[in-house]
């Protein structure tokens, strides 16, 4: 199972196999020795405090429970359930669906069978025969094994899985023609291909579907040999590199850019159901708990859900030897799904919230850490760097790993320095978000926000900024807390504060 976002175990290069869970390392560091992480997903002794919190969460999947994990962005959910995976291998099969970005609800079904699928593959990728006889249907198994799409595109896709059955040769024998494997829109059976009349016949519907017109894939680059002429007009057109593309300067427009689109086939209802029927089989077979965790879950709204949460709900209730961790950094949406009277999931998961790591805990962090890189770490600077990232463990490990870099004994200059390298690092992805507040009246609270925190919102306030009125202050304030940004009228995220005193400075 290959985790999508970079995770780091120990600091050590490379990657390796934790609770099932392939963690991917970053090599991103200054020094070999330095033990912290500026931009990874951490476990293990890079992971800081929350041994409450995770005690908490095995006691409940312990106990057979649902768990919803909520934490506003930067919180650390994606590292805790890292680590909860690290620590309880042994007691748990893991699998691990991000949802973030997806915007279909096969895309969603073809992750979670890949994912869940996963812990049956050997060191060398293949799949054992215990995988395949899970994977009864062929669209399950072409789901497998391909990497973006239902369509099957290459024979190298079959050859990297073992042992083939009957139907697999099928399909590699078909891949080998060149001939698109489909299913019946109507019955979602595989079609078969008749080459006297170019057409696929369904032998479940006894009927052929409509012959289509075939499309000749291409790579497009500059290197690569294509017919230049454009297929809507008829004239010549031209290599863009910027977009690496053909362009045809008569019907102003990239004629070929709609060849590389790949449209996959949705998953049909009974397809839909034994995906979700998986972790129950998976559990029977290796007689384990299985522990399925969807990151980003608030993003399952995205893919025009409701059917699909409806069945997840009915279908997951009846699993006995299956527990299902639900993490989601959007309150209000989380909220709605799993607390409101009408929410899908009432009263289906145990809810878990992730605040900021006790300053205690992460200074105790901060100071064995400098230690065990044979460095040592003054409590002042400990205390200040936990003030500034306490609340976003991900902002003290960048801190804390370039003073490492600066000095291994570093003093409040050195740390000064570091300070001012991060908010350098994170001004980029400042500026864009900062571009994303368009009103200006946001801008101006923000920025007076930072510049007087705690200010009372009086006249002489509102009057120094512009801020037009104490009902306009409220507005904003209410709009800002529901993109995160403030909390109680002051914002969130120390280093944004730090930058936008910066900004304030220069306006």
């Amino acid at each position: 199972m290959d985790i999508r976002k970079s995770i780091n175990p120990e600091g050590i290069k490379g990657g390796r196999v934790v609770g099932k869970m392939t963690i991917s390392i970053k090599k991103n560091d200054f020094h070999t020795d330095n033990p912290f992480h500026a931009s990874a997903v951490v476990t293990n002794k890079s992971f800081a405090g929350r041994e409450r919190v995770l005690a908490e969460a095995f006691r409940l999947l312990k106990t057979n429970k649902n768990v919803v994990i909520t934490a506003e962005k930067g919180m650390g959910k994606t590292s805790f359930i890292a680590e909860l995976a690290r620590r309880y291998s042994n007691d748990f099969e893991f699998a691990y669906v991000d949802i973030y970005g997806m915007t279909c609800q096969t895309q969603f079904l073809q992750m979670m069978t890949r994912e869940l699928i996963g812990s049956y593959r050997t060191k060398d990728g293949r799949l054992s025969p215990e995988g395949w006889e899970i994977l009864r249907s062929t669209r399950l198994r072409l789901a497998v094994l391909q990497k973006d799409h239902l369509t099957t595109s290459a024979i190298n896709d079959i050859q990297t899985l073992a042992p083939p059955t009957k139907k697999d040769i099928e399909i590699a024998d078909k891949i080998k023609k060149k001939i698109e494997i489909r299913m019946c829109p109507d019955c979602g059976k595989p079609l078969k291909w008749i080459e006297k009349h170019s057409r696929h016949y369904c032998y479940s519907c006894r009927k052929y579907l409509p012959r289509q017109r075939k499309v000749r894939a291409a790579a497009f680059d500059s290197d690569t040999y294509l017919d230049k002429t454009c297929p809507a007009c008829g004239h010549d057109t031209s290599f863009d590199e910027r977009y690496s593309h053909y362009y045809c300067d008569n019907c102003k427009r990239y004629p070929f850019v709609h060849l590389k689109k790949r449209q996959t086939e949705d998953f049909k209802h009974s397809d839909m159901m034994e995906v979700l029927e998986l972790p129950q089989k998976i559990a029977n077979q290796k007689d384990k708990q299985v522990v399925v965790m969807f990151d980003e879950f608030q993003d399952i709204l995205s893919v025009d859900a409701e059917g699909l949460l409806k069945a997840m709900r009915s279908t997951f209730e009846t699993h006995t030897d299956v527990s299902y961790v639900f993490v989601g950094r959007n309150w209000q949406t989380m909220q709605d799904l799993f607390e409101s009277k009408d929410g899908f999931f009432q009263k289906f998961a145990n809810p878990i919230e992730l605040g900021p790591i006790a300053a205690e805990d992460m200074e105790k962090f901060l100071t064995e850490r400098f230690k065990s890189g044979d460095g040592r770490l003054t409590r002042e600077c400990a205390k200040r760097i936990t003030a500034l990232g306490g609340r976003y463990p991900g902002h003290a490990q960048r801190i804390a790993h370039e003073l490492f870099h600066i000095s291994k004994e570093p003093s409040q200059e050195d740390l000064d320095e570091a300070i001012r390298s991060v908010i350098e690092e994170q001004s980029h992805a400042y500026e864009s978000f900062w571009d994303t507040i368009r009103s200006p009246l946001q801008r101006r609270y923000l920025l007076a926000s930072v510049t007087e925190p705690r200010a009372s919102h009086g006249a002489d306030f509102i009057n120094r900024y512009d801020l037009r009125s104490r009902s306009h202050i409220q507005r904003v304030e209410t709009q800002l807390e529901a993109k995160g940004i403030v909390r109680d009228g002051e914002v969130i995220d120390p280093l944004f504060i730090l930058w936008l005193r910066d900004l304030a400075d220069l306006t």
